[in-house]
């Protein structure tokens, strides 16, 4: 039901039952165009800046939730009067391990459908950083959504539920996409209070191990703490500049996937915790490279996957906290 377009029927006890039968070839045609990613554009860097900082109005950076969603991503970047949800996704695939997972992970969808943010932003447009909406109140579709654009070239192509999303959101005005094709990384910079900037960065350059996702969205946040939010760009698609000497925390790019660590050893200093969405296989195992999971684990005193936060009372969210009024992080 949260992917699926075809048409319902009825209901037979719990058993959904669909219509199978083909569509003309006028109507195909017509949904083609009119869900034609290629006929959504572009604004400048200039607007989205200043969509950000609209939605932002410098307030202070209390908190940054990061969601057990499972192998997805869902970031609450809070302050007392503003927020900002960076990605809005879950794990939608089959959800293998003990029931127990399974409990903390509905906690958090729950969670997510009563967020409010001011503004969202998507690092980019797979289905485990988006399908979250499914679930999230309606009010969520009212406030501007930031992301890169669907594709980059005529040759690309989008998933369809993406570009569902993406004409739904464009049809209500509140789609505002970022140029991937430009030569830019530094999209946007705007300031919160106590001197900290957030930095909406553009993933440039190539990946050795042939990752997507080189265009997406990422978020930095430097201050008092140096924060950064990857999303699914891989290090060596990000500025130089970042890793020149430390990263307090980290929530890793995509899930702790196999890519280039050049980027993440030049870090001269320790960080105090990355922070890994993802799962576990049905033999225990964490769902992520075991190379990049030992690289991280030499430039962070702590590696913490989401679902294995040991909390243990995660009735509103279950979510690694980052507190930034202390400068400390704390586990729930």
């Amino acid at each position: 039901m949260e992917t699926s377009a075809s048409p319902l029927v009825h209901i037979e006890g719990r058993l959904l039952v669909f219509q199978d039968e083909k569509i003309e070839a006028s109507v195909l045609r017509t949904i083609n165009s009119t869900y034609n990613p290629h006929k959504f554009s572009s604004e400048s860097n200039e607007t989205i800046e200043r969509i950000l900082k609209e939605c932002w109005k410098n307030d202070l950076i209390s908190t940054i939730d990061i969601y057990n969603v499972g192998h997805g991503n869902a970031d609450y970047i809070r302050g007392p009067h503003r927020r900002i949800l960076y990605d809005i996704g879950y794990n939608y695939r089959c959800y293998p391990g003990p029931k127990h997972y399974q409990t903390r992970f509905w906690k958090a969808v729950t969670a997510i459908r009563h967020l409010k943010p001011n503004c969202v932003i998507l690092s980019h447009w797979d289905l485990d950083h988006i399908i979250g909406c499914a679930y999230s109140q309606g009010n969520v579709f009212d406030v501007p959504w930031i992301a890169p654009h669907l594709v980059a070239s005529k040759s690309e192509k989008a998933s369809t539920n993406s570009i569902r999303l993406a004409h739904y959101l464009a049809s209500t005005k509140k789609l505002h996409l970022v140029d991937r094709t430009q030569p830019e990384q530094l999209i946007a910079t705007i300031r919160a209070k106590k001197n900290v900037k957030i930095k909406l960065w553009l993933g440039k350059g190539k990946s050795i191990c042939s990752l997507k996702n080189r265009e997406g969205l990422f978020v930095e946040i430097s201050g008092s703490l140096h924060v950064l939010l990857g999303g699914d760009v891989p290090y060596s698609c990000m500025p130089g500049s970042i890793f020149g000497n430390q990263i307090d925390y980290m929530h890793v790019p995509h899930h702790c996937s196999s890519m280039e660590l050049r980027q993440l050893r030049r870090l001269k200093n320790k960080g105090k915790l990355a922070a890994i969405s993802t799962n576990r296989f049905k033999n225990g195992n964490l769902n992520c490279c075991g190379s990049h999971h030992d690289a991280l684990e030499r430039v962070f005193d702590k590696v913490m996957s989401t679902i294995d936060d040991p909390g243990g009372n995660d009735e509103k969210n279950l979510s690694i906290q980052l507190s930034y009024q202390n400068k400390y992080y704390r586990v729930r």
